[in-house]
């Protein structure tokens, strides 16, 4: 049984997908073969990323590599052909309670999305960290999938600044599970992640 039967939710149903950044492990679930697999839904996802990985002859001015420009023909591509694509840009509000940011350097379009309900809020960093342990304490390292590393690290680092400033909830996909949490600072430039603390009530 799938995440949406167990909920009794059928792919038709799904009408909004929001995507933090065009790469296959966020993007290869949108197809089946070659066909949409949530064919009533519109995809959101940043503008830069759609002009940047819908044209390949981008792989050859920055080198970075052509897979990635071919995968993403293969899924986002398929809803760009189908007029199923809502492109942001800036700061955006793209449903209601939910307010897209671009930051770029992992990919030109990489977003955040602050969902918000009442006073409280929750941020989606995306790909902003890949592997806690090290990016953290040394948020100026980066890793062979940021298209502009250099880019990449300065908006960790200012990222991290203001999450822990306002000691803002977190939901990130490349950390250990549940994947949510807060920032705090220690020290210039270098930071900790806690966790929340997770239990399943209904095994207890």
């Amino acid at each position: 049984m799938t995440g949406l039967e167990a909920i009794a939710i059928a792919p038709s149903d799904i009408t909004d997908i929001l995507i933090t950044h065009i790469h296959t492990d966020h993007t290869g679930g949108l197809v089946i073969g070659e066909n949409p697999a949530f064919p009533n839904a519109t995809v959101h996802v940043a503008e830069a990323d759609v002009d940047f990985f819908l044209n390949p002859q981008n792989s050859e001015e920055t080198g970075y590599a052509l897979q990635y420009f071919e995968e993403a023909e293969k899924t986002i591509g398929v809803y760009e052909k189908t007029g199923q694509i809502d492109q942001f840009k800036g700061t955006e509000n793209v449903l209601p309670g939910i307010v897209a940011t671009v930051h770029p350097g992992h990919t030109p379009g990489s977003a955040f999305f602050t969902v918000s309900s009442g006073e409280e809020s929750i941020i989606f960093i995306g790909d902003l960290v890949h592997v806690p342990a090290i990016q953290f304490p040394s948020p100026q390292t980066t890793i062979v999938y940021d298209v502009a590393p250099d880019q990449a690290a300065a908006m960790r680092i200012e990222a991290f600044s203001d999450l822990a400033d306002e000691r803002q909830l977190v939901a990130a996909p490349h950390h250990p599970f549940p994947g949510v949490g807060h920032v705090s600072e220690h020290g210039e430039a270098s930071f900790k992640w806690h966790p929340v603390e997770y239990r399943d009530r209904e095994t207890e």
